[in-house]
C-alpha cells in the first residue's frame, strides 16, 4: 500500500507531546482521523498496559514469522553401549545402531518471532506522529529506573511482563508478596492476527532526512516481537482471526 505523503502543515507544537503524556492512554503514531480512512488490514496497533499507551503504524514491506522446534536423539548409544557398538563393528563389521536408536524426541518449541517494518509519517504533528511512537517502541526494550545511589541505577525494573507474577486469587490467604504483572503488550495486525502477550526484543529506527522544525517528518522502525511464551496449536489458532484459517487447520488435522 502506498504511504500517504506528509502534510506541510506543521505549526508551533513544542510541548504538545508532554501534554499528551499526562492523558491516559497515550495514543501516538498514525492519527485516528487518518487510520479510519485507510484499509484496516494495513494498520498495526501495539497496546501496552503500564503505562497505558497505543502505538499505531502503517505496515511497510513484508513481515516474517519464525518458530522452531527443538529435537534430539531419543536412543543414542552412550557410555557402555557406545563401547559395545564399537567392539561389534570391529569384530563383525556391524554396529548396534538401528533406525530406532536414531529416532528423535521433542525437547520443546520456541516462541513465535515476528519481524516487521513499521512506517510513521507526519500529517500535522511531528512529535506525536513520528518521534513519540519511535520513542515508545524503543522504551519497550529498556528497563525502568530503580534505586539510584551514587549516580548509579540499582535494581532496575525489566521491560515486558513479569514471569514471576502470581494471580492474587491464588495467594489470597497467603502472606506471599503480591508482585506486579509488569507490562502486558499486545499486537494487532490488521484483521489478520492478534498476539495478546508479546515481548519486544529489538527496535531499529531509521529517521528520514526530511525535517520540520521539531524533527524528522518520517521514520521507519524495524521491530522484532516474540510471543511471551511457547504457544500450543490451539493458542496459535486463537491468534489467527480468519474463520477460513480456522476451518483449514481443523480440516488438515482431521484423519
Amino acid at each position: 500500500m502506498p504511504i500517504l505523503s506528509s502534510s506541510t502543515k506543521f505549526g508551533s507544537i513544542g510541548g504538545i507531546i508532554n501534554a499528551v503524556r499526562n492523558v491516559l492512554p497515550i495514543n501516538v503514531g498514525v492519527p485516528e482521523s487518518i487510520a479510519s480512512n485507510q484499509p484496516p488490514q494495513y494498520i498495526v496497533k501495539i497496546t501496552v498496559s503500564d503505562p497505558k499507551m497505543m502505538v499505531t503504524a502503517f505496515i511497510q514491506d513484508k513481515f516474517v514469522f519464525n518458530v522452531q522446534s527443538d529435537w534430539e536423539d531419543a536412543g543414542s548409544l552412550e557410555g557402555i553401549l557406545a563401547g559395545l557398538s564399537d567392539a561389534s563393528q570391529f569384530l563383525t563389521g556391524h554396529t548396534l545402531v538401528s533406525t530406532m536408536t536414531t529416532r528423535r524426541k521433542w525437547r520443546g518449541s520456541s516462541p513465535i518471532t515476528l519481524t516487521m517494518k513499521l512506517k510513521f509519517e507526519a500529517f500535522e504533528d511531528v512529535e506525536k506522529e513520528v518521534i513519540a511512537p519511535c520513542e515508545q517502541l524503543q522504551s519497550l526494550v529498556l528497563p525502568s529506573a530503580g534505586l539510584k545511589a551514587g549516580g548509579e541505577q540499582f535494581f532496575v525494573i525489566p521491560p515486558g511482563p513479569n514471569p514471576f507474577y502470581i494471580p492474587q486469587n491464588f495467594i489470597k490467604n497467603s502472606k506471599m508478596p503480591v508482585f506486579s504483572k509488569g507490562q502486558e503488550i499486545r499486537i494487532d495486525i490488521g484483521n489478520f492476527i492478534t498476539f495478546k502477550s508479546i515481548v519486544v526484543s529489538s527496535v531499529e529506527v531509521s529517521f528520514e532526512s526530511r525535517m520540520a522544525e521539531e524533527g524528522p517528518v518520517g521514520a521507519e522502525a524495524l521491530v522484532t516481537f516474540q510471543t511471551y511464551e511457547m504457544l500450543t496449536k490451539e493458542r496459535l489458532l486463537e491468534a489467527y482471526k480468519g474463520v477460513g484459517n480456522a476451518t483449514r487447520i481443523t480440516e488438515a488435522q482431521t484423519p
